[in-house]
């Protein structure tokens, strides 16, 4: 994994302009709170999502910058917009597979009176949610690298997966070790002012009573002071470490891919081409 993740460093000191992916990730994943804040749950919820759907076109003008020799803002965002819909559409049909395979699995489960409590459909998400991601998770990018269509995209991602399974797992250890640290510091930062402005809350956290606490009363304690903290704390780790988990996707994918696989097939004589 050294390779490719010095490979991953050295192309973004090249190309600063890939920050820009780490900068909208921080302000995708921190925009919720602040939205919240000032707008109410009511909008927060329906701009965060919309915010949701840009995460393709920052994913896919940071691959097409790795890959191209353009280093610009104008390149990155080209780029976005040439990758845009190859990164959504795979993204769609796996939500929707997902999502279909918990509802038949909830069905019979309900009939024998299973999954009916939180703790229980937690963990039939975990269960569908983590294999699927596992299998999957490099759908996008072989996407872009190989141009591929939706679920030729789907089905070169997982046999990728299958071809080399321990780099994959080796990876996948390196990316946590990236994360763990990036979140770690950003509940750090959120916990010390919500903490400070509430002790009651840490009672409740020690005790394991989340769930008694409920997500506005979260913000009401944090207070616009403490909802920037977090959002400003949340863009500064995302600009470094966002920025570097994807690039790093890249450059694994790209170092370790056998290249796609020719396609088969004849000309005849009219010089039409039959693939088989």
């Amino acid at each position: 994994m050294e390779g490719p993740f010095r490979e991953a460093l050295r192309t973004i000191a090249a190309k600063p302009v890939l920050l820009v992916t780490g900068g909208v990730l921080g302000i995708m994943f921190s925009s919720g709170l602040v939205i919240q804040l000032y707008l109410g749950s009511f909008l927060a919820e329906r701009l965060v999502f919309l915010g949701a759907l840009a995460l393709p076109f920052v994913i896919g003008g940071a691959y097409g910058v790795a890959r191209a020799e353009d280093r610009s803002l104008r390149g990155f965002f080209q780029e976005g917009v040439k990758n845009y819909f190859r990164i959504l559409l795979p993204l769609i049909v796996l939500i929707f597979a997902a999502f279909l395979t918990l509802i038949l699995l909830s069905i019979p489960l309900g009939l024998l009176g299973i999954g009916n409590d939180g703790n229980s459909i937690l963990s039939m998400l975990l269960g569908i949610g983590v294999p699927f991601l596992f299998l999957t998770y490099f759908t996008d990018v072989v996407a872009v690298v190989e141009e591929t269509g939706v679920f030729e995209s789907i089905r070169r991602g997982i046999e990728f997966v299958y071809g080399r399974f321990f780099k994959v797992l080796l990876f996948y250890i390196t990316t946590l070790c990236i994360a763990v640290p990036a979140v770690t510091i950003i509940g750090l930062v959120t916990e010390i002012v919500l903490f400070s402005r509430r002790p009651d809350l840490m009672e409740a956290f020690a005790s394991g009573n989340v769930t008694a606490v409920q997500p506005s009363e979260i913000i009401t304690a944090l207070g616009p002071e403490g909802v920037w903290a977090y959002a400003i704390t949340t863009i500064i780790v995302l600009i470094p470490a966002g920025t570097l988990l994807v690039v790093y996707k890249y450059c694994f994918f790209r170092n370790s891919a056998p290249g796609k696989p020719a396609t088969v097939g004849e000309m005849d004589e009219k010089g039409r081409w039959y693939r088989y």
